[in-house]
């Protein structure tokens, strides 16, 4: 951050910032790594933009994502993933009905089908 010239106190909430150097300024003593924020940012927790192969946040951002990562209803579900909630996608529930299907034998199957 200092190295390019950037004085921190021209960095306001919105200053485009390379996912390293945000996570360096919000999280000072421990930041998490570009590869999980990048991460965070494909599975839409963190907003980032992309420019000339590099990945962008702000300091905005990484408050909004600090606030998912505090959610009590997400710390539960991470620490207890038997009660995390399911898809409801039609498509992974068909599947997964095939999956039951196919666990049968053909006796069973063709008992269940009558």
């Amino acid at each position: 951050m200092m190295a390019l010239g950037i004085d921190r106190s021209q960095i306001t909430e919105d200053t485009p910032l390379r996912l390293g150097t945000a996570a360096e300024i919000y999280f000072p003593d421990d930041p998490p790594s570009v590869k999980v924020l990048r991460a965070a940012g494909k599975n839409g927790h963190l907003r980032m933009f992309r420019l000339a192969n590099k990945d962008y946040t702000t300091l905005k951002a990484m408050k909004e994502y600090h606030a998912w990562l505090e959610q009590p209803k997400r710390r539960m579900n991470a620490q207890n993933p038997a009660i995390a909630p399911r898809s409801s996608n039609p498509l992974s529930e068909m599947l997964r009905a095939r999956k039951e299907v196919l666990k049968q034998t053909p006796k069973q199957a063709l008992k269940q089908k009558k």
